[in-house]
């Protein structure tokens, strides 16, 4: 059987992925428009791991990974609706669509109750159709190797679920 990726490996294999996406890693100096622009939004929210953002054409993505022994479904459903709220001020600075995906880094197995938990609770979508403000909380599971993702509707296929899961099955490192 096949011994489980770690973190440090999970976030390797997710910079050239997201980089051939046109993503960017989001710092308050970076060059790239959509990249400081998330970095201003998300000034104040409790840290991500990693945040990467990017003007993919019709939308604006944003992905921000989270992990910690410490992190609760409760805490999880509680970034997400942060991130909710900074996503739909990002919408209406760069006047375009933003979507955000938060990754869940789990290093142990997730209980199905809490996996349930937190794919059902931290999926906040606008309020109004046009809004297109939405954000999805996928879970990773690095122990058993697996990803566990809610239907996200819009999200780009180069970074969806089919190939975040090639990904992390991916013998390659």
């Amino acid at each position: 059987m096949r011994k489980g990726l770690d973190k440090a490996q999970l976030l390797a294999r997710l910079d050239p992925l997201l980089t051939a996406a046109g993503m960017s890693r989001v710092y308050p100096e970076a060059p790239e428009p959509a990249a400081h622009t998330a970095s201003l939004a998300l000034a104040g929210l409790p840290p991500y791991d990693d945040v990467w953002a990017g003007d993919l054409g019709e939308m604006v993505a944003l992905i921000a990974v989270a992990s910690g022994a410490r992190l609760t479904g409760a805490d999880l459903v509680k970034r997400a609706q942060m991130l909710a709220e900074r996503v739909a001020a990002m919408r209406n600075r760069v006047r375009a669509p933003v979507q955000a995906l938060q990754l869940v880094v789990y290093e142990q197995p997730v209980p199905a109750q809490e996996r349930d938990f937190v794919l059902e609770q931290a999926r906040k979508v606008g309020l109004l159709p046009m809004a297109r403000a939405r954000v999805a909380t996928w879970v990773f599971a690095l122990a058993e190797l697996a990803l566990y993702a809610s239907r996200f509707p819009g999200w780009p296929a180069p970074l969806g679920s089919t190939e975040l899961r090639k990904l992390l099955m991916s013998p390659a490192a």
